[in-house]
């Protein structure tokens, strides 16, 4: 199986496109020492390309071993498969913040190809693909994964992703400073065999390692790190220069701004720090009250329905044990856990409103 990874920010659609390329047929796991769902499923197009969703990650750049999980995927490390193609879902409506993910992925000679999500609600504001492509030396594909829309597109483009024999350099659109360069080379110098021997990956070590919850970083690199001595100062000198990059070659692609008038008018009244409280305590009154007190005719139905149902058949069965099994021991055992099955529902269908309103 040829391994492929879905990956971007939260909130980007990411998963959507995942159901979409895969037909939602998961194998779900957790990933190797951490408790965090994966799910791997095979691509509709090509069967024998696996599609990994990997957790929605704003950077590479990570502190605990649930943060890590982006770059193990990413690179092939801690026993995971390399990917040949890492897909990032970017948001059309946060074009510039959606790319720095895809930055970090090419630095580390990932090959990537992009699926613009959300380009239905830019509109007017999402780049042209071609233009946004030839910027970043990779496919790029609108999709929609509410309708599916350009999903197709984007599985020819990942298996034509797949099947390119040349390999993939690394792309670094940023220059580091003399100080920087020294600290990278040192860290580079103590990365294991086992590991890719990249400025990025060393520059990796130096953003993450030091105040940290990350498993299996070798000592070597530990005291690497440590001689290196980085400071806050770093951190601001590559996250500034990756943005100025994408202001200066990406912002400019949109052709008009997202109108978020409407969206703005409802932050006003949702966000105000006292209205906003308001509606909060009312929303959880409205969802408590649902739950355990308006759901009482519902309870109270399933209740009579399983009251009847045992009544009939008392005066079918025979007395005896198998009346008593059936009646009190099936009938009655399932009547008790289906009693609650309005509150769950009203539950998930509370959580899934509150989830897609944001």
């Amino acid at each position: 199986m040829t391994t492929v990874a879905l990956l971007g920010n939260p909130n980007t659609g990411k998963t959507s496109v995942w159901n979409r390329l895969t037909g939602g047929s998961a194998k779900v796991g957790n990933y190797p020492g951490v408790t965090v769902e994966r799910r791997v499923g095979p691509l509709r197009k090509r069967p024998t390309i696996e599609v990994v969703d990997v957790p929605g990650a704003y950077s590479l750049v990570a502190r605990s071993a649930d943060e890590q999980i982006a770059l193990d995927v990413a690179l092939g490390l801690d026993g995971e498969p390399r990917p040949a193609v890492v897909v990032v879902c970017v948001d059309a409506t946060q074009l510039v913040r959606s790319l720095y993910l895809l930055l970090q992925l090419q630095e580390l000679g990932a090959r990537c190809v992009v699926a613009l999500t959300m380009a239905d609600e830019a509109g007017a504001a999402a780049p042209n693909p071609t233009d946004l492509a030839h910027v970043l030396g990779c496919a790029v594909v609108p999709v929609v994964g509410r309708t599916g829309a350009g999903v197709d597109a984007l599985a020819t483009a990942i298996v034509t992703a797949v099947d390119a024999q040349a390999p993939v350099a690394p792309v670094v659109r940023w220059q580091p400073s003399p100080a920087l360069a020294a600290q990278i080379a040192t860290v580079r110098a103590a990365l294991p065999e086992a590991w890719p021997q990249s400025d990025a990956l060393a520059l990796w070590a130096l953003q993450c390692v030091g105040d940290d919850e990350l498993a299996r970083v070798p000592a070597a690199v530990r005291a690497a790190v440590a001689a290196a001595a980085p400071t806050a100062a770093l951190d601001d000198e590559v996250i500034a220069a990756r943005y100025a990059w994408l202001d200066a070659q990406v912002a400019g692609l949109a052709k008009a701004k997202v109108d978020r008038r409407r969206t703005e008018r409802v932050d006003r009244v949702l966000l105000h720090r006292g209205l906003g409280l308001v509606i909060f305590g009312a929303v959880m009154f409205v969802l408590f009250m649902s739950l355990f007190a308006w759901s009482e005719p519902a309870i109270a139905a399933v209740e009579s329905a399983f009251a009847w149902v045992g009544e009939r058949a008392r005066t079918i069965l025979p007395d005896g044990v198998v009346e008593d099994f059936v009646v009190d021991g099936v009938i009655g055992g399932v009547g008790s856990v289906v009693v609650f099955l309005p509150q769950i529902l009203l539950l998930f269908f509370f959580l899934g409103l509150l989830e897609d309103f944001g």
